[in-house]
């Protein structure tokens, strides 16, 4: 009995040590607009705070999970519709952190868009750091992305698998790095979009539209939101995407393509992708209805590693994000 009670406590040991090592050191988190599914969250234990979007007279949470849901409201942008947006404010955010620290998630590491173009990187900043006060035992790394769009999901699935082998401040510093090599370009669908920049007049607009011309829009090395080359037609701004990866792509194996609504010129990407990179790995998704909103309907989101676009200083950064801020919290 004494030696089975012996064997029994060692084997209760190993396994408490082995399931220690499995235990998650921190988790992710990241808003809605990083466009991931449900199933890619849920697998990858990323939890989300929603970005909301005024339909009629209610406010509702975006998601790109329901596609009949997805394409009405692509359907009504293109209708002229007006959306408004509502992204998490200060006391969202810490009411969001403070909860997932009561689940027992004492790490987290929060995905946030560019600083330079939203308001959500401080938002969240000051909201983490009023948690930590408020839990001591609690560690919140916020991570300015340096992006906007469906590349905050490709840099928080990133993030997700250092769980098991760095704790939250190894995986922070580590994350860092591969945020200021990951370049995104968005080949722009309705010229007029990128009008409240104040870059293009609306004669450039009318001009561009009788054109065909389609503007690429990148992410600098800096966090700021830059158009990066003016192309006729939609195929020809996704080919001077391309151009770019085989010139300064530091890792040829591994793209992601979003598609804002627009499956036909998505699949062409794709196709180019894999003719120029042959056995490339291709991560697809929905560019949701924030990137929409945005971006405008159609808008197709490519990225890979590669050095970034380093910022013209003759130009203001494009701050896409300005107005829809300031809208106000629901009453």
């Amino acid at each position: 009995m004494k030696k089975f009670c012996q064997n029994h406590y060692i084997l209760a040991i190993f396994f408490s040590i082995l399931y220690n090592n499995d235990m998650e050191k921190f988790c992710v988190a990241i808003s809605s607009s990083g466009d991931l599914y449900t199933d890619e969250r849920v697998n990858n234990s990323i939890f989300s705070i929603p970005v909301k979007y005024l339909d009629g007279k209610v406010f509702k949470s975006e998601s790109i999970d329901n596609p009949s849901t997805y394409r009405k409201f692509y359907d009504k942008l293109r209708n002229g519709k007006l959306f408004r947006l509502r992204f998490p404010t200060k006391d969202g955010f810490g009411e969001f952190f403070d909860n997932l620290i009561e689940q027992g998630h004492t790490s987290i590491i929060y995905v946030a868009t560019s600083s330079i173009i939203s308001s959500d990187y401080d938002n969240a900043k000051k909201a983490a750091m009023e948690s930590m006060i408020k839990y001591r035992k609690s560690e919140i790394y916020v991570l300015d992305s340096m992006c906007v769009g469906p590349q905050k999901g490709f840099i928080a699935l990133k993030a997700s698998s250092y769980r098991f082998t760095m704790n939250a401040a190894e995986a922070f510093i580590t994350l860092k790095e591969e945020v200021a090599s990951l370049c995104s370009f968005a080949v722009i669908y309705d010229y007029s979009f990128i009008t409240r920049s104040g870059l293009v007049s609306e004669n450039a607009v009318k001009g561009g539209e009788q054109l065909g011309i389609k503007p690429v829009l990148t992410v600098t090395s800096t966090g700021e939101l830059t158009v990066y080359k003016k192309a006729k037609s939609e195929k020809n701004a996704i080919m001077s995407i391309i151009k770019y990866a085989e010139e300064h792509a530091t890792d040829k194996t591994s793209f992601f393509v979003y598609s804002a609504d627009n499956t036909r010129n998505e699949l062409f990407a794709i196709k180019m992708l894999q003719e120029k990179f042959p056995g490339c790995s291709i991560k697809t998704g929905c560019a949701g209805m924030t990137n929409g909103i945005l971006f405008a309907p159609n808008a197709i989101f490519i990225g890979f590693y590669a050095p970034r676009i380093r910022p013209e200083t003759s130009k203001k950064p494009l701050k896409i994000y300005a107005d829809i801020d300031k809208i106000p919290d629901e009453t």
